[in-house]
Parts: structure tokens; C-alpha cells; sequence
């Protein structure tokens, strides 16, 4: 999480450290809730008792099952240190809807790796960190060998693992609570880009996995809705017209707060970037808002 932000410091202009410490607060429930989701499997593996349970091949399986799925974990936040500067949101499942048009996927994963390889070093650290970790816990297995304490001891350590960890998916244990989601974490932060600070990329994954994207439907057809309406129209002038030349820009995909000209209400502090566009937007006529009618242009099949 600090290394998510030190990647992208630039993106989030004027954090305090109190303020920072703060977002460190409210990001550890997401931690917590992505943490219980990819060690389930493990936990699970490890807390069924079962007279084989410390031999050395299935120690060395659960250690599979530890470091696997935290690994994978681990590299999504890495990809985001960077990914986050071309779409400024931590990844979710969409996104691989879109890399599925990729013709050449592979190649640019590798290319990232050779592009970025400090930050794939720095995956391998965490990896390491990681195994280590995990080794370094040491157990007496004398009380494990009593079976008629170990069996039903474990089974409550199960069924109590079992309600913490729906409670700590879920935020709690009231009945009225509802498991957190990516709104959630506008809890935190008094910007909505800071967001990203708050959640982490697995969380992010596993909360939108269940997310269908929109489907194209046709509610009339072309001619109904010529007779409903029509976006041509047709004028007649008393005068023949004066023909000037008239360029119509549309800007597509830059948010309104790059541009200075619409956010004087910002204060002296803020910064613009578009200083070409600024200078046109004084002498034109200008629509401040656009709203779009169909599928967003990466869709292949529209």
C-alpha cells in the first residue's frame, strides 16, 4: 500500500501525513477482507484435522496453498503501481475484458516485465519476505498428538474461524451490516482519486468479479425512432447566410478538472493543463457536459 503511493505520488497533490494515516487506517479493513478471501483455501487445508496434517509433503502443500494465491495477490498490486497511471483506478474484472481484444497480450506482458522489471524485483522481494514468513512459525505438535483433545479442539477452532471470517468479509457482526465494497472506502478520503489509496487491487478483483457488463439492446427500431425524432434539422433564413468557417472539437476521455478554464472555482492554487484549449474555450461556445448513448468504443462487437 505505501509503495502503491510513492509510485504515484504525483496523482495525489497536497497529502498530509495525518491525513495519509488515516487512509492507512481504513485501508486495513480492505486488507483484512482481501487477506480472509485468499487464504481461505489455506486456512480451511490447514484447520480440517486429520492425522496427516504435519507430514512433510502436505506441509510443503499448504505452503503451496499460502503462497500462491497471496503471490498472485501480491502481483496485481504491483501491476497496479504502474497500471494506475494509464487508467487511474485500481484494476478490476473489467479490465480483462478489455485486454481480451489484445491480439499480441502476451508480448505486452512481457514487455511490461522487461520495462518494469524493478518492480517485478521488488514482487520477488515480497514473495521471499513472504515464504520466510511462513517458515519462520514454529508449532509444538506434542498437544496435536492427545487425538481426544485435538479433534474436537479443532473442530471448534473451525467453526470459530468460520464466523470471523464471515464477519471479518463482512465488516461485523450485526445482521444489518453489509459486506464492504469499493464505495466504501469514500469513507476515508476527502477526494474520490484518493480512493485508490484506500482499497488494494485484490479486494478490488474479488468485488466486481460477479459483475456482468452491459448488453446492447434495441428498444426501437431505426424507423420508430425516426418518427419519434429526428436529429436533423432544417432551417430557412430570411437573410442568405453569412458562411464562416466553424470547427466543432470534441473532446473525448479528459476529465473536466485537467482543464482551467472550467474549475475557476478551484482557488489560485489550482493547476491547469491545457492552457491551447483554454484560450479557445474564451472566445467559442462551449457544452460543459457530454453525454454519451451507447457502448464505450473498445467494445469490438458494436
Amino acid at each position: 500500500r505505501i509503495l502503491f503511493y510513492l509510485f504515484n505520488t504525483e496523482l495525489f497533490p497536497g497529502m498530509s501525513l495525518p491525513r495519509y494515516l488515516y487512509i492507512l487506517y481504513g485501508g486495513l479493513q480492505f486488507d483484512r477482507t482481501a487477506i480472509l478471501y485468499l487464504n481461505i483455501p489455506y486456512l480451511l487445508f490447514y484447520l480440517i484435522p486429520h492425522p496427516y496434517k504435519f507430514t512433510k509433503v502436505y506441509q510443503k502443500f499448504l505452503l503451496a496453498l499460502f503462497v500462491i494465491p497471496n503471490a498472485i495477490g501480491l502481483a496485481f498490486n504491483c501491476a497496479d503501481f504502474i497500471y494506475y497511471k494509464f487508467i487511474l483506478k485500481r484494476t478490476t474484472i473489467s479490465v480483462f475484458s478489455i485486454l481480451k481484444n489484445e491480439e499480441n497480450f502476451s508480448s505486452l506482458g512481457f514487455q511490461f516485465l522487461i520495462d518494469y522489471s524493478y518492480v517485478f524485483l521488488i514482487w520477488c522481494i515480497l514473495i521471499f519476505a513472504l515464504i520466510k514468513g511462513h517458515k519462520w512459525i514454529k508449532f509444538n505438535y506434542t498437544f496435536f498428538e492427545k487425538k481426544l483433545v485435538y479433534y474436537p479442539t479443532s473442530i471448534i477452532v473451525m467453526l470459530v474461524y468460520a464466523a470471523f471470517t464471515v464477519a471479518g468479509i463482512r465488516g461485523g457482526f450485526a445482521h444489518s451490516t453489509r459486506p464492504i465494497t469499493l464505495s466504501n472506502a469514500g469513507k476515508y478520503v476527502e477526494n474520490p482519486d484518493e480512493m485508490a489509496l484506500v482499497i488494494n487491487t485484490p479486494f478490488a478483483l474479488i468485488r466486481t468479479i460477479d459483475k456482468k457488463p452491459y448488453k446492447k439492446t434495441h428498444f426501437f427500431t431505426e424507423a420508430e425512432v425516426d418518427s419519434i425524432f429526428s436529429p436533423i434539422r432544417k432551417y430557412d433564413y430570411e437573410k442568405p447566410m453569412n458562411k464562416k468557417n466553424v470547427v466543432i472539437l470534441i473532446w473525448e476521455s479528459l476529465n473536466r478538472e485537467y482543464i482551467s478554464t472550467l474549475n475557476k472555482d478551484m482557488g489560485t492554487d489550482y493547476k491547469g493543463y491545457t492552457p491551447f484549449v483554454d484560450s479557445l474555450i474564451t472566445k467559442s461556445l462551449v457544452f460543459k457536459n457530454g453525454f454519451a448513448n451507447g457502448y464505450k468504443s473498445i467494445d469490438a462487437t458494436i
